[in-house]
């Protein structure tokens, strides 16, 4: 996150009435931090760390904060753990007999394509969608990954294996708007803000690039 847009999160928590502070979280090492903790002793944080490394990195500072018995803000250590494993979410989402597109994870280029992901007559169906399996904010997300025969998926997972060196994810592509949902509940009241963008997409970077607003965000009070 930008700074600009840090100092414009602490102004508004200000603006609010409460007292803010900002904890840079990839302080090294990590006793430090817990120091800087312990000191100022925070009611609540406002919790907008990734953290930096490991499969699990999303999850390390609220799980620090769980052990220190301080309160904080989003998902839980379990939840943003799971998050960031895609081939895991969909596991737990096919378990519980919500949809998602067939998928298989490739550990290495060349590896046999599962028979699930095949037709009829044996062969692949198209177009499939590939990325690496533990990123976040469109990481390895290009107009390649988008792939439309055997030759581009195996290019394209073993380009992804290159540069993340992680599992690759190969899923059945769908086409559609990309709907972020934004979620705040207290009690009985929920606030619900659906906010949907257009993206442009190079060839071959990642989609984490600017993008503006094609839909003006729908509040939903339920």
């Amino acid at each position: 996150m930008e700074s600009r847009h840090l100092q414009q999160l602490e102004a508004e928590l200000e603006n609010g009435g409460h007292f803010a502070t900002f904890f840079e979280a990839s302080i090294l090492p990590l006793h430090n931090l817990i120091e800087r903790l312990q000191d100022y002793q925070p009611d609540l944080c406002f919790n907008i760390a990734e953290s930096h490394f490991g499969d699990g990195r999303e999850a390390h500072i609220p799980a620090l904060l769980e052990m220190l018995r301080i309160p904080y803000t989003g998902s839980k250590v379990m939840t943003l753990a799971l998050a960031l494993d895609k081939p895991m979410t969909k596991r737990i989402l096919h378990y519980h007999g919500l949809p998602t597109p067939e998928f298989q994870v490739f550990e290495r280029a060349d590896e046999a394509i599962d028979d699930d992901l095949l037709n009829s007559d044996g062969e692949l169906r198209f177009p499939m969608f590939v990325k690496p399996s533990r990123e976040g904010t469109g990481m390895g997300v290009s107009a390649a990954s988008i792939v439309r025969n055997v030759m581009q998926l195996r290019a394209q997972i073993a380009q992804q294996h290159r540069r993340y060196n992680q599992p690759i994810l190969c899923e059945r592509y769908i086409k559609g708007r990309e709907i972020t949902v934004g979620w705040v509940a207290k009690m009985s009241l929920a606030l619900i803000s659906v906010l949907m963008k257009t993206m442009t997409i190079s060839p071959t970077s990642s989609k984490s690039i600017p993008y503006r607003d094609s839909i003006p965000t729908t509040v939903i009070f339920v």
